[in-house]
């Protein structure tokens, strides 16, 4: 474990012996500070906001037994990806009160929020750049015997 605490730590720049007590929101924040600092991005002053709920997905209880034609989706990167497909980000974000040609904005189905499609945002870098180191993982995950360390230490990996 240390070794993926320290990997971990390296990743998202915070203290090793923060790292593992860090809730996984906290580490993200730290890991897009990280990313904005290298392309010398100002990161605006947080602000705390009350947590409004909003509808989600349905969850059905699976029904038991043998099932055939069974069709399997991969759902892994989806709200990343439709986060860059459609340039989702603070950044990009359009209020009400601001008039835009309907061509150039990205409209966010039931709540209507308006996103601008250009210029690329900064989550559309970042998670483009983790996608693709992802990409990079798979390969060698493919090569390596399952009961190997090493094995081991790129599944840890897969999972940030």
């Amino acid at each position: 474990m240390i070794g993926f605490a320290i990997q971990l730590s390296n990743l998202v720049g915070l203290p090793l012996d923060h790292v593992g007590t860090a809730a996984v929101g906290f580490r993200i924040e730290y890991f897009l500070m990280l990313e904005a600092y290298k392309i010398g991005e100002i990161i605006p002053k947080r602000v705390e906001r009350p947590y409004f709920p909003y509808a989600g997905a349905v969850v059905l209880a699976p029904k038991l037994g043998v099932h055939e034609n069974i069709a399997v989706l991969d759902f892994k990167a989806m709200y990343q990806n439709i986060m860059i497909i459609h340039n989702v980000s603070p950044d990009t974000y359009v209020p009400p009160s601001e008039t835009m040609p309907p061509n150039e904005v990205n409209i966010a189905p039931d709540v209507s929020h308006r996103f601008r499609k250009e210029p690329a945002d900064f989550y559309k870098e970042v998670l483009s750049s983790l996608i693709a180191t992802r990409d990079q993982i798979r390969p060698r995950l493919s090569k390596l015997n399952p009961k190997t360390m090493e094995y081991g230490f790129w599944m840890l990996v897969r999972r940030l």
